[in-house]
């Protein structure tokens, strides 16, 4: 009878220690993974099941879908690239690269990285199409290793100033007014590439000023000529000719061209001018007055080549000539090559050149440049300035008014 009894207390007591085991390891699961199912005696088994594999695979548990839905973002789709073998997933981060006040979400999108690098062995992109943003994390499988491209860019949130990242993120280009020009000279000038040939401007008799303006029609025209082109006409009061469909004329008072075309791209009625960015130029209105930049909208890749070559090694040298021996519609061209320093504006291109010790951040691009990617990399490695804020026109309009 008491062998009966000391086997039975035996048998509770290692059935006790197996149950508190049990526990134990349900309690370490619960704190590792998150709530149990506990009305599901599968999901428990299956929990102790996973929770015996080695650490270094704990994560594949983890879907990509839930990493990146984790994170607050949006899980868009897969896609497997079997060409370049890499897998491609679309997403919608809950942040940008960096916050609006320049402070960036490093530790954000690294977590994300890291947790897929952890996922599958192979290289894979991240691509949210929406913010503009795109990780490229290429995988080594010699090294073992990951080396990851946030936009192209190695090292990217040790490169790249938040500052300057949301200067370019916020870039827009200027756009039309909706004033329409119909302006017999004006148009004939813009649609020629800014030459003048077969126009008023080489028919009559012109008259020289110390300015480096010529006068036309007794002072009624006034132009900045240069090699063929016509960079600046300033209309004076006497000048009959209207401007628009709706008639606004030299004098038209300010009020009533504002009443017209609302939509004004510089100045006020309260500074004294209005100014308005036309699918014929810039046309700047004032009380006795009114000045034009003529000029079409064109795409800038060739100052782009000439840009990048420069900043990737080339000389001053090859960059000035690239600028003004093609170009003729530059309103500065100065070079001291000796010095390493020159000084080139084209104004109706949105780009000022004005390099001192060789130094490519001299060059700068205002909002009526078109920037492609590449002008974009070279913006944010600090390499170029970008001024979005401010339109090279306009400011050479107001040095003009203040000369003259």
């Amino acid at each position: 009878m008491k062998k009966k009894i000391k086997f039975i207390i035996i048998m509770l007591i290692v059935l006790l220690f197996i149950l508190l085991m049990v526990v134990l390891k349900l309690i370490s699961i619960y704190q590792n993974d998150g709530q149990i199912d506990t009305n599901s005696t599968d999901s428990i088994f299956a929990k102790i099941d996973t929770s015996t594999k080695k650490p270094s695979n704990a994560n594949t548990k983890m879907t990509i879908k839930q990493i990146i839905e984790n994170s607050g973002s949006v899980y868009i789709k897969e896609e497997r690239d079997e060409v370049e073998n890499e897998q491609n997933i679309y997403v919608e981060f809950k942040y940008d690269l960096f916050n609006e006040d320049g402070k960036d979400k490093k530790t954000f999108f690294y977590s994300i990285i890291n947790q897929i690098e952890n996922l599958r062995i192979g290289t894979f992109r991240i691509k949210d199409e929406a913010k503009n943003i795109e990780i490229y994390a290429v995988y080594d499988n010699k090294k073992e290793t990951y080396t990851v491209y946030i936009n192209g860019m190695e090292n990217f949130f040790d490169t790249v100033d938040g500052d300057i990242f949301n200067e370019v993120s916020d870039f827009e280009r200027i756009d039309y007014s909706n004033m329409v020009i119909d302006n017999t000279l004006i148009k004939k000038i813009a649609s020629n590439s800014s030459r003048y040939q077969n126009t008023e401007l080489i028919t009559d008799e012109k008259e020289e000023l110390e300015n480096g303006y010529y006068s036309f029609q007794d002072g009624k025209i006034l132009a900045r000529l240069q090699k063929g082109k016509a960079l600046n006409i300033i209309f004076k009061p006497g000048y009959k000719e209207k401007f628009t469909l709706e008639g606004i004329y030299v004098g038209t008072p300010l009020s009533e061209i504002k009443g017209k075309y609302s939509r004004y791209s510089f100045g006020s009625v309260g500074e004294g001018y209005l100014g308005y960015y036309t699918q014929y130029g810039y046309i700047f209105f004032y009380e006795n007055e009114v000045s034009v930049y003529p000029c079409i909208k064109k795409d800038t890749e060739y100052f782009d080549e000439y840009i990048i070559n420069y900043c990737r090694g080339g000389s001053l040298k090859t960059l000035v000539s690239d600028f003004t021996e093609g170009w003729t519609t530059y309103f500065e061209n100065e070079s001291d090559l000796e010095n390493k320093s020159c000084k080139i504006s084209f104004p109706t291109r949105g780009i000022m050149i004005d390099i001192k010790d060789n130094d490519s951040r001299g060059i700068t691009l205002y909002n009526n440049y078109s920037l492609s990617p590449e002008i974009k990399d070279l913006i944010l490695t600090n390499q170029i300035t970008l001024k979005e804020n401010q339109n090279l026109v306009e400011i050479t309009e107001k040095a003009r008014r203040e000369s003259m």
